[in-house]
């Protein structure tokens, strides 16, 4: 069974992002892998599962959110996290087989594909899920959703403005956050409450808040910021039971100082920048680490290291 989208609206990519362009622990891929080596799960990586949230057979998939979903970064679509996580590309990720959606279900039939390029969390609310229950058509629809979506990152780009309020610009996205889970959990567009990923917020300096992106900006002084929202964002997920994936700490050892033995996130076992030329969007190996994060929270799993082979 190959998983593709029914649906797929046009990109349009905000200004400030470029078009350019697993899991772990318990999945078995012995006798397929590629892998060098496997470590123990990375102690930064702090993914919310609710108890007992696995699908048990979904019928559904929906991605929503913005360009990294919407697949930038990717040097091809079937090395798109989107892609991956529907079906792993062995010509590239080879040993990755069993760790895609293909693997874990063979009853998803219908993929919808909402995600837009610059979307915001009030632009989500607003714009993205009228659009899906627009495709969906009948409410409410039967049967058991998986919903995966990337947003906040065009938030925190506003939040990081020298000139911007960030924790106003940061409030205003986790209103619009309960809102969205709101609409999601609504039993008149789903009979059946769907199992909700969504990440947390990320960025590429490894925690120290300056590098050779945006222009050498030093944005230190607001990380505590974005620190905030995803704890918030987590708490909220454990409030209102859907999983909330670590995006932040997946990436921070791999940001783009990823090879200065300096920086407090150096991983001198695999010091591999995970994030494309534009400082925004995952590269190729980002995205398959992003499919990884998802596959691991979807499977209930915690997600170990691993350090491909290429």
């Amino acid at each position: 069974m190959t998983l593709r989208p029914l649906v797929l609206l046009p990109l349009l990519f905000a200004a400030a992002c470029s078009d350019k362009g697993g899991t772990g622990s318990d999945t078995d891929v012995s006798g397929d892998t590629d892998v060098a080596a496997v470590r123990d799960p990375d102690p930064d990586v702090n993914t919310y599962v609710p108890d007992g949230f696995r699908p048990k057979a979904p019928v559904r998939l929906i991605f929503l959110g913005d360009s990294i979903t919407a697949g930038s970064g990717a040097s091809k679509t079937s090395l798109q996290y989107t892609s991956l996580l529907q079906e792993n590309d062995a010509s590239r990720w080879q040993g990755y087989n069993k760790v895609d959606l293909e693997s874990m279900y063979s009853t998803i039939t219908d993929v919808i594909d909402v995600s837009v390029g610059g979307a915001t969390t009030a632009t989500l609310k607003s714009q993205q899920i009228p659009a899906l229950k627009q495709q969906l058509g009948t409410l409410p629809v039967e049967g058991e959703t998986i919903i995966v979506f990337t947003i906040g990152g065009n938030d925190a780009q506003g939040a990081l403005n020298p000139f911007a309020n960030a924790q106003q610009v940061i409030n205003s996205a986790f209103k619009n956050m309960d809102a969205v889970i709101d609409q999601l959990t609504d039993p008149a567009v789903f009979a059946e409450t769907p199992h909700i990923y969504a990440t947390n917020i990320y960025e590429p300096s490894g925690g120290v808040g300056k590098s050779s992106c945006f222009m050498g900006i030093d944005y230190a002084a607001k990380l505590p910021v974005l620190d905030d929202y995803n704890a918030r964002l987590t708490a909220l997920g454990e409030e209102r039971g859907f999983s909330v994936v670590d995006l932040h700490g997946q990436f921070l050892d791999h940001n783009v100082n990823a090879e200065d033995a300096s920086n407090p996130n150096y991983d001198a076992d695999d010091a591999t920048n995970w994030f494309y030329d534009d400082c925004i969007h995952p590269n190729d190996r980002g995205h398959h680490e992003l499919r990884r994060l998802f596959a691991a929270a979807i499977d209930g799993v915690v997600v170990e290291q691993d350090i491909p082979k290429k």
